[in-house]
């Protein structure tokens, strides 16, 4: 009757020992596992931790940690109680609890990680996006008044060497008008001068002749005078022309003034570099995420030695409080040793 309740006690140690000893070797693996990522969160660690946890228990459950240990120990000639014994021990529990854990932490640790990079990224690319439309926006405004400036200077020059060939065409047509006027004005002294002849003159003969120089000249000063009218309407027509051509180039010139576009290309050179900030942390986010063949060596090996560590130090710790709590002895208690060899 004694032995039994003895071994009930035993079985409760162990059991307690494995959920103690699960539930620290998952909050320090765990804490080992997310730093080492790189990618630490206070959500990635609980999740990773309860992962652990409950693995660790289902491995307590399954594989029997002191009757492993003590067989391999026995078979080391390494008694109980010594620190022999609580290396190998330590190392076993390490061996098994370990690499297991790790991979499940790590895999759990990669695939939380690499989801909150995915949502971040997911939470930058609106930004992108809308940071994109507006400096494509502000881009597209401001070429588009560069090249409506470009369109009306091109219209005014056109419009200025329309005036100027006007104008020079002006400048001819009052030149000619100054030449047959200057020489209507040669024959308007002529003409009189005959006519004065034609009055002094008594011979029919000289009257005659001079009448009919008179005519001629007439007829070239009535020549004169037509050409000079229609000169007149065409130098009229034309200063029209000409004022309004000027009239147009002035009101171009007015509308066409230099668009200011500072203050949009200071705004695009912002908008620019937040968008490359942005930009840059994305591809940041993305090259930084983990990636479990690359991890998995490296926790594996600082788990291992972390483990092994906290294993030491802690499995005699929690063995002697629930021993001492059960009222057994680690050593000297014959029962207990029977226990062990069972």
């Amino acid at each position: 009757m004694k032995k039994k309740k003895m071994n009930m006690k035993m079985r409760r140690i162990c059991n307690l020992m494995n959920v103690f000893m699960g539930l620290s070797m998952s909050l320090v693996l765990s804490l080992t596992g997310t730093l080492l990522s790189g990618h630490f969160s206070i959500v990635s660690y609980l999740i990773s931790f309860a992962i652990s946890f409950v693995i660790s228990l289902i491995i307590g459950a399954v594989l029997p940690m002191k009757p492993i240990s003590d067989k391999v120990c026995e078979k080391l000639n390494a008694p109980i109680g010594t620190f022999k014994y609580k290396a190998i021990s330590s190392l076993i529990s390490d061996i098994i609890y370990t690499p297991v854990m790790t991979l499940i932490m790590c895999f759990s640790m990669v695939t939380i990680s690499g989801m909150m990079i995915d949502k971040q990224v997911a939470e930058l690319d609106p930004q992108i996006e809308d940071l994109t439309t507006q400096v494509t926006t502000l881009k597209n405004s401001v070429d588009n008044k560069k090249n409506r400036y470009i369109e009306q200077t091109n219209q005014i020059n056109a419009k200025k060497e329309e005036y100027e060939n006007a104008q020079k065409e002006l400048d001819g047509l009052i030149a000619m008008q100054d030449e047959l006027t200057a020489k209507l004005d040669e024959l308007t002294p002529q003409i009189e001068s005959l006519q004065t002849k034609i009055d002094n003159e008594f011979d029919a003969a000289t009257k005659s002749s001079l009448e009919f120089q008179k005519q001629e000249l007439d007829t070239q000063a009535e020549e004169l005078e037509s050409q000079i009218s229609d000169m007149k309407d065409q130098v009229n027509q034309m200063k029209v022309r000409v004022n309004t051509l000027n009239r147009g180039v002035v009101q171009m010139n007015y509308k066409a003034t230099e668009p200011e576009q500072d203050s949009q290309i200071s705004e695009i050179e912002k908008l620019q570099g937040q968008l490359n900030e942005l930009t840059a942390k994305k591809e940041g986010m993305l090259a930084g995420r983990p990636s479990f063949a690359s991890e998995i060596l490296r926790s594996l090996i600082v788990c291992f030695i972390v483990g092994y560590i906290l294993i030491i130090i802690i499995q005699p710790l929690y063995l002697g409080a629930l021993m001492k709590h059960y009222g057994l002895k680690l050593n000297g208690d014959p029962i207990e040793e029977e226990f062990v060899r069972e």
